[in-house]
C-alpha cells in the first residue's frame, strides 16, 4: 500500500513562521490582506493604503521616543559630569588662607611699624577663624619692626577708642566697646615679643586664648 505524503504545515503556522510574523507584523499584515482574505480588490487596495499610513505613523513616533530619550539620556550624563565637576571642585578647593579685615585707622609708632583698628566679619569670631587671623596679621606685619593691632567685630565700637584714651565714654559705650573688641596683636621687634591674644566673650571676659610666635 502506498503511504501518503507527510501533509507540510504553511511557512505562517510554524514556529520559525510566527517568530517571523511576530517580527515583522506591519508586513505580515499586508501580506494576509493579499494572500489569506476573501475581500474585494478595492477593500484590499484600502485596507493596505490605511496599513502603510498606520505603519508610517508608528515609525515616525517611535523615532521621535528614540530621539527623546537619547536626548534626555545625554541631557542627564551632562548635568551629571557637571554635578561632577563642581563636587570635585568643591573637595578640592583650597582652605581659606586667611581672614579679611577692614583698617579703620592707623598711627606711626616711634621706632617703627604702626599701630591699626581693624574690624572683622563676625563669622571669623570663633575657634577657627581667630588663629588664622593671627596669622594673617603676623604675615601682614612681616616686615614692620613693630606692631600693635586692636581687632574688633562693630566699626562703632573701633571708633571709640579715642574715648577710651581720655576716658570721656557712657557706662553704655564702655560695655558696647568692651563686647566687640574682641582680640589684640603685638609685635616688638626690639625685644622678640610677638603674640596674639582672643577675647572670645569680649575684652572684660575671662575666656581668652593666648597664642605666641
Amino acid at each position: 500500500m502506498e503511504q501518503g505524503k507527510r501533509k507540510v504545515k504553511p511557512w505562517h503556522k510554524r514556529w520559525w513562521g510566527f517568530l517571523l510574523i511576530i517580527g515583522f507584523w506591519p508586513i505580515t499584515l499586508i501580506w494576509w490582506v493579499w494572500k489569506k482574505s476573501n475581500w474585494e480588490r478595492e477593500i484590499k487596495i484600502a485596507s493596505t493604503i490605511v496599513l502603510v499610513i498606520l505603519i508610517f505613523i508608528v515609525g515616525v513616533r517611535y523615532g521621535q521616543n528614540v530621539e527623546k530619550t537619547k536626548r534626555l539620556t545625554t541631557e542627564a550624563l551632562n548635568q551629571r559630569q557637571v554635578d561632577s565637576s563642581i563636587s570635585l571642585t568643591v573637595t578640592l578647593a583650597p582652605k581659606m588662607k586667611r581672614v579679611p579685615y577692614e583698617i579703620i585707622n592707623t598711627w606711626e609708632i616711634p621706632n617703627g611699624g604702626q599701630g591699626k583698628l581693624v574690624v572683622i566679619d563676625t563669622k571669623y569670631f570663633n575657634k577657627e577663624g581667630m588663629p588664622l587671623l593671627g596669622q594673617t596679621l603676623k604675615e601682614d606685619v612681616k616686615n614692620d619692626r613693630n606692631a600693635f593691632i586692636s581687632i574688633f567685630t562693630d566699626k562703632r565700637a573701633a571708633l571709640l577708642r579715642d574715648k577710651v584714651l581720655t576716658d570721656d565714654m557712657t557706662d553704655e559705650e564702655r560695655d558696647f566697646y568692651d563686647k566687640h573688641y574682641i582680640a589684640q596683636y603685638n609685635k616688638n621687634g626690639n625685644s622678640g615679643f610677638n603674640e596674639f591674644v582672643i577675647y572670645y566673650d569680649g575684652v572684660m571676659g575671662s575666656n581668652s586664648e593666648t597664642i605666641k610666635y
